[in-house]
């Protein structure tokens, strides 16, 4: 291709993720088209390749699929993984595990919960690290942790039903209510199916909360599946920079990067209060009403038949949180799903999401956030920033 009469190469990139991820697979390619890149993913879906084809450079998930991960080691192009495999000594990319623990658990906290439990596949490197973040997490929050553990069972020769029927009937071993964590939303899907089939109630009983967010899936799920957006666009653009920069022979300073999740996708699988108190149960349901009201601690509290003071111990022992606190999560999390899902300017944000003015929403952005809610919002749309980029 000739370009102000010098020879242009388009370069070819293999997408080689062994699995069809939109979020991802979108952020890769708004990298590509920024630098004119070709992706090409007919590798990706036929498991093979044209004998003696090489792209230039290859964003792939090792430990996903044997022959992806042979045909990588076999070229010598430049090569970027996104996941949790550090087989091969390239550059990863991933989402930020201890980010995704700490907000599961906080969000069960939200919800009253006292029991969580993590559902335990051995599904590899990311099963085991999202395990060890909960169970850091649970612990300083001092929550009761319940492992529900098939890693024995998902080895056995008799198969997946075998290990669905064990699953089935470990779920009377738990304690109710609780609010179940899984890997991904695959996993929530099972999770869910079995504890119907169980007659168990969700989110009545057990309240999942999966990893992923695929719409689709969560959708389709027996009960629709809450689960956190761990913005996948963010993490296949990111890889596609380090690429880039790969290509442009630049320094990498963070060869394993982890990028933070968004927020937690709420839908019906975890729409219940794990409250005992009827007091703090109706104030919640009233604040959940109107937060985004100019709406005071010392306001909700004058709802209460109690005394302020007794009121304030008893919502932080039920819930984890001050009243002021509560309300500051509902508005935040309000304020985090107009910038992701709407096109709304920032000042408008505040005002739905109940903030008194736009400097008081980006004050308490910079705060739980450690950005401004544009910056948020761009992350959330590929937007990130790595050290040294151009």
């Amino acid at each position: 291709m000739a370009k102000n009469g010098t020879n242009h190469k388009i370069k070819h990139i293999a997408l080689l993720l062994g699995w069809n991820a939109e979020g991802l697979h979108r952020g890769v390619a708004k990298f590509a088209r920024e630098r004119g890149w070709a992706l090409d993913v007919l590798g990706n879906r036929l498991h093979r390749w044209v004998p003696g084809w090489q792209p230039d450079g290859i964003i792939c998930l090792l430990g996903s699929d044997a022959n992806i991960d042979a045909y990588v080691r076999r070229v010598q192009v430049p090569v970027v993984n996104i996941g949790y495999n550090r087989e091969l000594p390239v550059p990863s990319v991933s989402t930020d595990n201890r980010d995704v623990a700490q907000m599961a658990v906080s969000y069960f906290q939200s919800c009253g919960f006292s029991d969580v439990g993590y559902y335990y596949t051995n599904g590899g490197p990311c099963d085991d690290e999202r395990l060890r973040y909960f169970r850091e997490s649970a612990a300083r929050s001092k929550l009761r942790l319940h492992i529900l553990d098939t890693s024995v069972r998902n080895r056995s020769t008799a198969g997946a039903d075998a290990r669905f029927a064990s699953l089935r009937r470990s779920l009377h071993q738990l304690r109710f209510p609780l609010g179940m964590f899984v890997e991904n939303d695959d996993r929530g899907v099972e999770l869910i199916t079995a504890c119907l089939e169980e007659g168990i109630g969700v989110p009545e009983q057990v309240a999942v909360l999966a990893v992923n967010n695929d719409v689709l899936q969560c959708e389709f799920s027996p009960v629709p599946l809450s689960s956190i957006d761990e913005n996948m666009p963010a993490v296949g653009y990111a890889a596609a920079q380090y690429l880039d920069r790969l290509f442009r022979a630049q320094p990498i300073l963070d060869p394993d990067l982890s990028v933070p999740p968004l927020r937690v996708v709420a839908r019906r699988s975890t729409d219940v209060m794990a409250i005992n108190h009827p007091v703090v149960r109706d104030l919640l349901q009233r604040l959940a009403a109107q937060f985004n009201t100019r709406l005071s601690a010392r306001t909700a509290a004058s709802w209460a038949p109690l005394s302020r003071r007794h009121l304030h111990a008893l919502f932080k022992r039920e819930t984890g949180r001050s009243i002021a606190q509560y309300i500051m999560h509902l508005r935040i999390s309000r304020a985090e799903q107009l910038l992701v899902e709407t096109e709304i300017k920032q000042r408008v944000v505040a005002e739905r999401a109940g903030f008194s003015d736009e400097h008081h929403l980006i004050r308490a952005f910079r705060r739980i956030h450690c950005c401004t809610p544009s910056q948020y919002r761009r992350a959330a749309r590929c937007g990130i920033t790595l050290h040294g980029s151009d």
